[in-house]
C-alpha cells in the first residue's frame, strides 16, 4: 500500500471572509479539523465568491447518508446533490501488480461526526479461503479545497482534491464527499472474482453499505511504456518536513509507477569562499538519496537555471574588479537568479563549468543514475532565456546530457531550434507535426510536459500519461507537481498539484490518482506491445493473425486521438473520461486473447518435445 498512512493536518484559509459562503466554508473546515488544524494566514483576497452549483433536476436526499456513483475522473462541487443513488455492487477489474481504485460518493442529509469507513477482506467467490486482506486496502475520504476558476478570476470553486485517511470523519450536512478505496494486487494474487463491502457507520449505527466486486484478471503488469516523471520542488511549509515528506512522497510516486523527477526551482547553495567557487550539494544529495531509496530508475533532471544567473553575476563582479585594478577578495556574496542577463566573461564560463564538475563528482561518488541537465527553458521566446540557452549549453561537459523545455509550439514556432543538435532530449508543453518531424530527423527523443494543469484540461490527467504518448510515439511525460505548504499556493495554482505536504507526511490528491491511472494504461499498452511482438514472431498462423487483429484494434483506438497538441487539449476537455475505461477494456481483451494463444502454443510445443 501507500508508504504513508497519515492523518490530515491541512492548512487552509483563516481569512476566507466573515460572511456568507466564506463563513460557511470556514466553519465547516475548521469544525472538521478543530483539534488538528494549525491555523495559518491565507492571502485569499477579499471579494472572492464561490460559484455554487445548480441544484435543479437532482433527487431529494432524506437519508442521513446516501451513496451515489462518483468515479475517479469526475469533478463536482461538494454542495451539489447527486442525481441518482448507487444501486447494486460497485464493480471494477484490475491486473496483478496494480493498484486498483474503487470510488463512489456519499451525501450527508445532516451534519455527521464520528463517521467510520470500514472495508473488510475481499473474499474469492469460489468457496476457497483465498482473500485480499485489509492490509492491502487503503480507504480514504476526499476533502474539498477552494480553487480560483480560470474563467472568472473573482470566483472560486470547491473541488474534491485531498484524499485523507483518519480513524473517523466528519461530513457536513448537505454536502458530498468522495470515498476512495485503493486495492493493491500483488503479482501472486490468484485471478478470479472477489467480493466484499464498504460499511459506513456512526457508532453502532450503519449509515450505508456498498457492495464491492473486484475481478482480478489473469494478467501481470510490468513497467510502463512511458518515462513518467514530475516536476519536483522543495517543501517549505513547516520546519523539518522536508525530510518527512520528500522520501515518503517519492516512495508514493514510485509505487504508482512514476520513475523519474525534474528537480526544479530548488537552487543549490553556491559560494565564492577562500578564492574558490564551491557548491553545497547537500540538498541535491538528500533528494537523490530519496530518489534512489524509492527505487526510481529513470534519469533525474537537474535544474541549472539558477546556476546560469549566479555564474553571470559572478563574471560581472570579476570584470568590475579587473577594470578597477582591484584584486578579488577571498569571499564574495553573489546572487543567483533564473532571468539574469548573460554576462560573457571567462569567469562566468569557468564558474559554470566548475559547478557542473562538482555536481558530477558528487554523482560519481554517490552512484547517482543518469542525469539530464536542464540548462534553460525556452518559454514564449523570451530573449534572455534564449541567450542563456545558447550561451551555457555548449559549456556542459561533452559526456553530459541536456534537455530543452520549451513552450515554443504552443505560441508559435520554437525559436530555439538552432541549438537542437546539442540536445539529447526535448520537452514540449504542446507538440505538433513539425516538431515531431524535426526530432525524428535529428534522432532526438521527445517528451511532453505540463499537459494536464489548468481547469479546462482537467480530464487530460489520465490520457496524457497513457494513450496520448502512445499515439505520439514519444519517450516520456513530465507533469508539473509543485508542492506548496502555503494555502495561497494551492488556491491560486489548483491543478499544478498532485500532493500536499503536512507535518505527518504527504497527502495524495485526486489528480495524483488520475495520473496513476494513465501510467497503468501505459503498463497495459506495454504488455500488449510485447505480446504482439511475440505473436508476430510465432510460426503459428493463428498467433500471427491474432497479433494483426490486436494491432488493428489498438491503432483504431489511437487514431481517435489528435496529434496536434492544441487539438488534444480540446479532445481531452470534451471527451467523457469513462472513454478511457472502454479503451483499456479493449486492450485487456487483446491481451487475454494473445496470452491464451501463446500459452496454448507453448503447451503444444512442450508436448511435442516430450513425445
Amino acid at each position: 500500500m501507500f508508504s504513508v498512512r497519515s492523518t490530515i493536518i491541512l492548512v487552509l484559509a483563516s481569512a476566507l471572509g466573515a460572511t456568507g459562503v466564506h463563513a460557511q466554508l470556514q466553519g465547516n473546515l475548521f469544525e472538521m479539523w478543530a483539534d488538528q488544524l494549525p491555523v495559518r494566514e491565507s492571502t485569499v483576497p477579499d471579494g472572492y465568491e464561490e460559484a455554487l452549483p445548480d441544484r435543479s433536476g437532482v433527487i431529494a436526499v432524506e437519508e442521513e447518508l446516501l451513496a451515489f456513483p462518483f468515479s475517479l475522473e469526475m469533478e463536482m462541487s461538494p454542495y451539489a446533490l447527486p442525481d441518482r443513488a448507487l444501486t447494486g455492487p460497485l464493480e471494477v477489474q484490475g491486473a496483478r501488480a496494480e493498484y486498483v481504485s474503487m470510488t463512489f460518493g456519499v451525501f450527508a442529509g445532516r451534519d455527521l461526526s464520528g463517521v467510520f469507513l470500514e472495508v473488510g477482506p475481499l473474499i474469492k467467490d469460489d468457496g476457497s479461503d483465498v482473500a485480499i486482506p485489509p492490509e492491502q486496502i487503503d480507504v480514504r475520504l476526499s476533502v474539498p479545497l477552494p480553487y480560483r476558476t480560470d474563467r472568472d478570476k473573482q470566483l472560486y470553486t470547491m473541488e474534491h482534491q485531498v484524499l485523507v485517511e483518519q480513524d473517523e470523519y466528519a461530513i457536513p450536512g448537505q454536502q458530498n464527499r468522495k470515498v476512495w478505496i485503493n486495492v493493491w494486487l500483488p503479482p501472486e494474487t490468484p485471478a478470479g472474482t472477489y467480493l466484499g463491502e464498504c460499511v459506513i457507520r456512526r457508532e453502532a449505527d450503519v449509515l450505508a453499505r456498498v457492495a464491492l466486486k473486484l475481478t482480478v484478471l489473469p494478467i501481470t503488469l510490468g513497467k510502463p511504456g512511458v518515462l513518467a516523471s514530475v516536476w519536483y520542488t522543495k517543501i517549505g511549509a513547516w520546519d523539518g518536513t522536508y525530510e518527512k515528506n520528500t522520501p515518503d512522497h517519492l516512495a508514493q510516486l514510485a509505487e504508482l509507477g512514476f520513475n523519474s523527477i525534474y528537480q526544479a526551482n530548488n537552487p543549490p547553495g553556491i559560494f565564492y569562499r577562500d578564492g574558490k567557487v564551491a557548491i553545497d550539494t547537500r540538498s541535491l544529495e538528500r533528494l537523490m538519496d530519496a530518489f534512489m531509496a524509492a527505487g526510481m530508475d529513470g534519469p533525474v533532471h537537474i535544474d541549472l537555471r539558477y546556476v546560469n544567473g549566479w555564474s553571470s553575476n559572478f563574471g560581472r563582479i570579476v570584470d568590475a574588479h579587473q577594470k578597477d585594478g582591484k584584486e578579488l577578495p577571498a569571499e564574495l556574496k553573489v546572487a543567483g537568479g533564473y532571468e539574469v542577463e548573460v554576462f560573457d566573461h571567462p569567469a562566468t564560463r569557468e564558474a559554470f563549468a566548475e559547478i557542473v564538475r562538482q555536481i558530477e563528482r558528487c554523482a560519481a561518488q554517490n552512484g547517482w543514475p543518469d542525469r539530464y541537465y536542464f540548462v534553460q527553458e525556452e518559454a514564449t521566446a523570451k530573449p534572455a532565456r534564449l541567450e542563456a540557452l545558447h550561451y551555457f549549453l555548449p559549456l556542459l561537459p561533452e559526456q553530459s546530457k541536456a534537455i530543452l523545455v520549451s513552450n515554443g509550439p504552443r505560441w508559435g514556432r520554437d525559436e530555439a531550434k538552432e541549438v537542437a543538435e546539442h540536445l539529447d532530449a526535448r520537452c514540449y508543453s504542446v507538440l505538433n507535426r513539425e516538431v515531431m518531424a524535426d526530432a525524428k530527423r535529428l534522432g532526438q527523443p521527445l517528451d511532453i510536459y505540463n499537459v494536464a494543469r489548468s481547469e479546462p484540461r482537467r480530464y487530460s490527467n489520465r490520457v496524457a500519461l497513457g494513450f496520448y504518448p502512445k499515439r505520439l510515439g514519444i519517450r516520456g511525460v513530465s507533469q508539473w507537481a509543485y508542492i506548496h505548504g502555503s494555502p495561497s499556493g494551492f488556491f491560486f495554482w489548483p491543478y499544478g498539484h498532485m500532493v500536499h505536504d503536512s507535518p505527518d507526511g504527504p497527502i495524495p490528491t485526486s489528480r495524483l490518482l488520475k495520473m496513476a491511472e494513465g501510467i497503468d494504461d501505459s503498463r497495459y499498452l506495454a504488455l500488449l506491445d510485447d505480446l504482439i511482438s511475440r505473436a508476430q514472431a510465432s510460426e503459428a498462423p493463428a498467433a500471427r493473425k491474432a497479433a494483426a487483429d490486436a494491432r488493428h484494434d489498438l491503432d483504431a483506438i489511437l487514431q481517435k486521438l489528435p496529434l496536434e497538441g492544441m487539438e488534444f487539449f480540446e479532445f481531452a476537455r470534451t471527451t467523457d473520461p469513462t472513454t478511457y475505461d472502454t479503451w483499456r477494456s479493449e486492450v485487456v481483451k487483446s491481451i487475454l486473447t494473445l496470452q491464451a494463444i501463446l500459452q496454448s502454443e507453448s503447451s503444444d510445443k512442450q508436448v511435442e518435445d516430450g513425445a
